[in-house]
């Protein structure tokens, strides 16, 4: 039997059945055999996403690049050198371009020794290469507080600490993301879209809700605890009847057991609740309210830093209600009210607001 514990980026390169897996997609999904033993062995997995990042950059495009595109590749890496690296934020697009010499070093060797070994024909090769996969996001939280993310669809994520979360850059009508730690989602509903969050041997399901996942790699028990809506939660198991699914409602937790695969659901009190969710304000109804304070109350909900300039934003005032809004939607709205002049960007681990004033 192989020993894939000692694996190495040229050893999964070489492996077909793993390449098969990257190509077919078959890392979107926590069932497959390659996903299950990833995520039951996180430091040969580490290699792993190498070697699928350059598996999956090294997949030919149907259409052309742009005109400038390698321009402004050039452009934007030599900017990125010189400023040096953001720390948690690492998407996937910017590491196969840095996997380009690699894949070169890797290709002259691995044709001259496979091709003539029946291990991979260059009609199967020509096929698989022109598979066009998705291009995803890859996040990582290296800092010691939460931090914001938004999704293509909308929804917002606060990635905790030592977790990291992949989803794909385009909406698509696909809205399934895989979590490696813990987070919160607020998720905007969409009844013919439900949002999938795979982590592990644990997959949640829902439409639209608030909710935290805790699944980090070396817990025994991984758990979800629901504020809003509604939430199902299933474990994945190759083994036949041994899949089941929990609903949830708000207030309620589930842990599920990794090793005996089993669920146990539970109510929560209010103060145990605020352990994995954000605090909900008594009010997010504003009457002629300053938007510093609505901003200043947005962020001590959410655990987050904004950053803005008090002085622009004198004066300006809003009436609104953003109790049932996820968090960037609230942003949008506050920002919107005060002036086609005012956005907000993330940057780093904090929301900074750019504005040039009130109704300007």
């Amino acid at each position: 039997m192989i020993n894939y514990s000692h694996y190495k980026v040229t050893d999964y390169l070489s492996d077909e059945s793993f390449r098969q897996w990257v190509l077919d997609g078959g890392f979107r999904n926590s069932d497959t055999a390659w996903s299950l033993w990833l995520s039951q062995n996180p430091e040969p997995a580490k290699e792993a996403m190498k070697a699928r990042e350059i598996v999956l950059a090294s997949i030919i495009r149907e259409e052309p690049f742009p005109d400038d595109y390698f321009e402004t590749i050039s452009r934007e890496t030599i900017k990125a050198v010189r400023a040096g690296r953001s720390g948690y934020i690492k998407p996937i697009y910017w590491r196969a371009a840095a996997a380009v010499v690699l894949i070169s070093a890797f290709a002259g060797w691995y044709f001259l020794t496979k091709q003539t070994s029946g291990d991979i024909q260059p009609e199967h090769y020509s096929a698989v290469t022109t598979k066009t996969i998705p291009v995803s996001i890859y996040k990582e939280n290296k800092t010691n507080t939460v931090v914001p993310v938004a999704l293509p669809d909308g929804s917002s994520v606060l990635l905790h600490p030592k977790s990291t979360l992949e989803y794909e850059k385009e909406a698509g009508g696909n809205r399934t993301v895989h979590l490696t730690g813990k987070a919160f989602f607020e998720v905007t509903r969409d009844p013919s879209s439900p949002f999938l969050v795979y982590t592990g041997e644990m997959l949640t399901k829902v439409l639209g809700t608030s909710f935290t996942v805790t699944a980090y790699s070396g817990d025994k028990d991984y758990s979800v605890v629901v504020k809003t809506g509604k939430v199902a939660v299933s474990s994945i198991s190759e083994q036949p009847g041994k899949n089941e699914t929990v609903n949830l409602v708000p207030n309620e937790q589930v842990i599920f057991n990794r090793a005996k695969s089993g669920f146990n659901r539970k109510d929560l009190e209010a103060q145990d609740l605020l352990k994995y969710v954000p605090a909900t304000p008594s009010s997010y109804a504003f009457t002629d309210t300053p938007v510093t304070e609505i901003f200043e109350q947005i962020a001590k909900a959410y655990g987050l830093k904004i950053e803005l300039s008090e002085a622009l934003l004198d004066g300006c005032e809003l009436t609104t209600n953003l109790t049932d809004e996820p968090l960037f939607e609230k942003l949008n709205i506050v920002c919107n009210s005060i002036g086609p002049g005012t956005s907000y960007i993330i940057e780093n681990e904090h929301i900074k607001v750019i504005s040039k004033g009130c109704n300007q």
